[in-house]
This record gives structure tokens, sequence and C-alpha cells, in this order.
């Protein structure tokens, strides 16, 4: 009699440990949804980290790369996020890069941007190499470790596979252009999303990804540009093992 009893108490104890695993899986309904606007100071631009990757060693001085949290130009108002590089190798890239915390762990999502851009660059101009408007590429994306800038040989790239201008990667999608609408070279807003076509991203062990936004050049020239807003939503697909 004290084996049965010691067995069901047992039989329980297994049952309720897995009860309560199969409730720390996440619902179907899981969804994080950011948004980064830059006009408070201490807000938007926050954690944001801004690197220019794809050139020599030898051009460092000569990318004249900046970015910063500034005002729109006129006629626009408010604040952005500015970056701006001179494509000196033909095949500039620049990004920004922002962790986001408290996902479920080891998980895959779908994930969609809507980028808000301030941009001077016509669809059909005509510039070095490219068009300013119609050959710089907007990719956005997010990986599970931090995106870095690496040395390789007397080269600099980043460690992720985010394509090639026109095209993406499996990091990165390409949003589309920095191309504006008509003749003028003033600054106006751009939309740029992938509502229709979601990406697919995984978190790390600990539930987190970084969220990555960039310019992809093949317009050998200076562009100068403002992420007005960046927003970003996850939905939660399903549970990945950690050696998948």
């Amino acid at each position: 009699m004290k084996n049965i009893k010691t067995g069901s108490i047992l039989y329980l104890l297994i049952c309720f440990l897995l009860l309560s695993c199969e409730r720390e899986v996440p619902p179907s309904t899981f969804e994080m949804n950011v948004d980064f606007d830059f006009e408070n100071d201490n807000m938007g631009m926050a954690e944001w980290e801004v690197f220019i990757t794809e050139y020599a060693v030898e051009q460092e001085e000569l990318m004249e790369f900046a970015y910063g949290r500034m005002r729109l130009p006129a006629p626009l108002s408010g604040h952005g996020l500015m970056i701006s590089g001179h494509n000196r190798s033909d095949d500039m890239f620049i990004y920004a890069r922002r962790m986001l915390q408290g996902l479920p762990p080891n998980s895959e999502f779908d994930l969609t941007f809507e980028l808000d851009i301030a941009s001077a660059y016509p669809e059909n101009s005509v510039g070095i190499g490219g068009s300013p408007g119609a050959s710089v590429f907007v990719k956005a994306g997010a990986v599970p470790r931090p995106p870095l800038k690496i040395p390789v040989g007397n080269y600099f790239e980043i460690d992720i596979d985010k394509g090639n201008q026109s095209t993406g990667g499996t990091d990165m999608i390409v949003l589309g252009t920095l191309g504006t609408q008509g003749e003028l070279g003033q600054y106006q807003l751009i939309k740029r999303q992938n509502a229709s076509n979601p990406m697919k991203v995984r978190s790390s062990t600990d539930g987190t990804i970084w969220l990555l936004v960039g310019i992809d050049s093949g317009f050998e020239g200076k562009t100068t540009i403002y992420f007005d807003r960046i927003r970003a939503k996850l939905k939660f697909l399903r549970n990945v093992p950690q050696n998948f």
C-alpha cells in the first residue's frame, strides 16, 4: 500500500511539472509593438547605435560618416535620427541597431517594419555610379545577437547576411529605395514597409533580438537621410529548440 501511495504522488508531481512547462509556452496571440519617433531626446535615440561598413581601412577619413538626433530639414518639422556618409567604396552600408528584450526565448516571430524617412533624392535622379534615389536601398531586419562591424583583411564588413545593395539576405530585407516623387531635390517624408511580406526572426536564449535599419548604397556620392519614425511589430509563431 505504501508503494502505491508513493507511486501516485510521483505521478501527480510529474503531471504538475508538465502542466507548468506547458503554461510557459507563449500563446499564439503574443505580439510586441515598438515605436521610436526621436522627438524626445531620451526616448527615441536612447540605445540606438550607428555604424558604417563596406569600405577599405584607408578610406576611413573619406567616408564623411556622421549621425545623431537632429532637427528635420525644412520644410519638415520635428526631429529624427540623421545618418550620413560619402560612398567612396561604391558599396557603402550604414546601419543603426537597437536591442529589444522581454521576448519569449528560443522562439520564432513574424517581423514587420514601418519606416518614415526624410529623403531628398528623386527616384529618377542621375548620379555617379548610380542614382542617388534609385540606387540607395533601404533595409531592415533583426538577429538574436549584436550585429558587429568587423575587419576582413583591409576591409570593414558587417558579420550578418544583409545581402548586397538591391538584394536582401537572411538577416535583412529590402524595403525599397530612397527615391522620392517629383523632380525637386527637397526633403520629404517617404514610407517604407513590409506589412505584406513579414520576415522570420528568432530570439536568443534570454529573449533578446537586435533590430536593424540601414541603407545600402550603389551611388558614389554623399547621402544624408533622417529616420523620422521606426516602428516594428513582432508576432509569435513557435518555439524553436536551442540546437535547431
